[in-house]
């Protein structure tokens, strides 16, 4: 399901703040400088920073194909005109790189959570606009509840289950989105693996190994990678799809945030400004003379 674009009648606003620190570092590295980004995180955090895609390089330089640092990046994005903070806070947001053998095995993990922080407290009455971002965003109706000071929401397709949070803290907003594709990762492997896998396994037993006991073994055996490959390759694909469309999610919702801090800022001078008025009373302006009319 591909997210809808929520509309926008606002100019631009600045790229991704700088997010909380995710909740298990100990994947991490040191320093980011430490980390080398991939050809999709390359792009992602182009974009991210420049809000211009059209305007970027689509993969990483022909001598870079084992990733980039964070300092590459930036070098990169200096020669392309963008600020090398915005390149920083962009890259902050994606998660920490996967160390796990069964994780990088299968092709990435099915779980995504990303975190970041908006300017300004979102006024409690304006959580739930917030959170209607990923309603719109995603198309699924889902839950929401009060939490903690903050607002909660979840939602699912069946297959894969959705839950965002917008939480104030000090003359900030912490806001975090999170996505469970453990049930299309299992269809993939299950589905098309175990397919591809038992269709090569057919054709070699009657073509190579015959259809003893001994031949059927030898079969599945020989067709097992195969079908594993295959479903590995489709999995993969699809989950930095759905890394881009939960980065695109939570950047609506920090954009909205902050929108909606800004417009109760708005509310609150003008309401001063007529409290004044309508308290002292509007005096006429003097004339020429000194005198009032």
């Amino acid at each position: 399901m591909e997210f809808q674009g929520v509309a926008r009648s606002r100019s631009v606003r600045p790229p991704l703040a700088l997010p909380m620190p995710p909740t298990d570092t100990s994947s991490m590295p040191r320093n980011q400088d430490e980390r080398r980004y991939s050809d999709e995180e390359f792009a992602v955090i182009l974009r991210t920073a420049s809000e211009t895609p059209e305007a970027l390089p689509p993969t990483l330089p022909p001598d870079s194909q084992d990733g980039l640092t964070l300092s590459e990046i930036t070098e990169i994005a200096q020669e392309v005109g963008i600020d090398p903070e915005k390149v920083s806070r962009a890259a902050a947001l994606l998660p920490p790189s996967e160390t796990s053998a069964l994780t990088k095995l299968i092709g990435g993990g099915p779980r995504y959570r990303m975190e970041c922080t908006a300017q300004g407290a979102v006024p409690t009455e304006e959580l739930r606009r917030v959170v209607e971002v990923a309603r719109t965003t995603t198309g699924i109706q889902g839950e929401t509840r009060e939490v903690l000071g903050g607002v909660e929401w979840t939602g699912s397709t069946g297959t894969t289950g959705y839950g965002v949070s917008v939480t104030p803290r000090g003359d900030e907003t912490h806001l975090q989105a999170s996505a469970n594709h453990t049930e299309v990762m299992a269809g993939i492997y299950g589905g098309v693996g175990m397919g591809v896998m038992g269709a090569i396994s057919l054709t070699l037993a009657k073509l190579v190994f015959g259809e003893s006991d001994a031949g059927i073994i030898a079969s599945i055996l020989s067709g097992a990678p195969a079908g594993f490959l295959v479903a590995r390759t489709v999995w993969t694909r699809s989950a930095k799809r759905y890394r881009r469309r939960l980065l695109h999610l939570l950047d609506l919702m920090r954009r909205e945030a902050e929108d909606a801090v800004e417009d109760a800022g708005s509310e609150n001078a003008v309401e001063e400004v007529t409290g004044r008025l309508g308290g002292d009373g509007v005096k006429d302006a003097p004339d020429e003379a000194g005198e009032e009319r």
